[in-house]
């Protein structure tokens, strides 16, 4: 069976990783409370994004070619949402792109797939082992986003991530959320086997510590 096991690696050590994962978003959100120091905070988002999925997608164990089918879709339908999104106002309203996510492409930046994969695939592994039909976990995983989203979305336009045409966020905004995660969780419970990787459940609880804390402060 094809796999690829990157955990076993000595930079994929879990010891050292788990410890600077959480460090990194405790120093982010206090860095970008912070006047002094927020703008510069803000410059290193793009960097956090890759190097925080970079490390949640290195650590699980016995990846096999589903595991890469998952993660390429989840992230092309991401990002292509977005696409999208951004320049029709369909899928989630009207909204613009900030500079804090970095490059873009048709208005897009191409970090945002990443912010798709990492919530999908975490939010998804915590009810891997759940007894319940696959439906349900994809429905409940679509929730659990929706709900984070409520914090994300003020941060969001405070930190220069996007801003809305409107002074409300659209209730489509979170329709959108909710049909396009409950597509890719129901695809990942459809085609992922259950497996093993430390970080998982630590990424998703770690992205809602991050936005509530930082919802709360603002």
């Amino acid at each position: 069976m094809y796999h690829i096991n990157l955990s076993s690696s000595a930079f994929f050590r879990p010891k050292y990783l788990l410890p600077l994962f959480v460090s990194m978003h405790v120093a982010g959100a206090i860095g970008l409370l912070i006047p002094e120091t927020q703008t510069y905070f803000q410059a290193l988002t793009p960097l956090n994004l890759l190097f925080a999925n970079g490390i949640l997608f290195g650590l699980a164990e016995n990846k096999q070619a589903a595991f890469f089918r998952f993660a390429l879709i989840c992230y092309s339908v991401g990002l292509l949402a977005e696409m999208v999104g951004t320049n029709t106002g369909i899928i989630f309203g009207n909204y613009s792109y900030g500079h804090t996510l970095g490059w873009k492409l048709w208005n897009t930046p191409l970090t945002i797939g990443l912010n798709w994969f990492g919530l999908i695939y975490s939010a998804s592994f915590l009810l891997d082992k759940v007894r319940l039909p696959k439906i349900m976990k994809a429905l409940l995983v679509a929730t659990m986003l929706v709900v984070l989203d409520l914090f994300i979305e003020p941060v969001a336009i405070h930190l220069d991530f996007w801003h809305w045409s409107s002074a409300d966020v659209p209730i489509h905004n979170y329709l959108g959320w909710f049909v396009i995660a409950f597509s890719l969780s129901y695809f990942y419970f459809q085609t992922i086997n259950v497996h093993k990787n430390p970080l998982a459940h630590i990424f998703f609880l770690v992205q809602c510590f991050f936005f509530i804390f930082l919802w709360n402060m603002l």
